[in-house]
């Protein structure tokens, strides 16, 4: 078969094994990415941004939208950091 070929069912083996021995989990993959700190710093100016001009926004009596969306983007920030 093709699959025999490409060494496909050792592969497969492989992982088996490696799976009931506790190793291969997702937790040890995910801590070798970096953190988003670009992303995390992006949506912290655009969230100070809105807080700011909204805040402008609701001390003319206008709309509470925009400091909300702001507050929500500064959370964002804070758990990505």
């Amino acid at each position: 078969m093709v699959f025999e070929r490409i060494g496909f069912y050792a592969m497969m083996q492989t992982a088996r094994e490696e799976h009931f021995k506790g190793g291969n989990k997702v937790s040890d993959k995910s801590s070798g990415y970096p953190k988003p700190r670009v992303l995390a710093v992006l949506l912290g100016l655009f969230g100070l941004g809105l807080s700011l001009l909204g805040y402008n926004l609701i001390s003319v009596g206008g709309s509470w939208y925009y400091l909300l969306a702001g507050l929500t983007l500064l959370t964002c920030c804070v758990l990505l950091f």
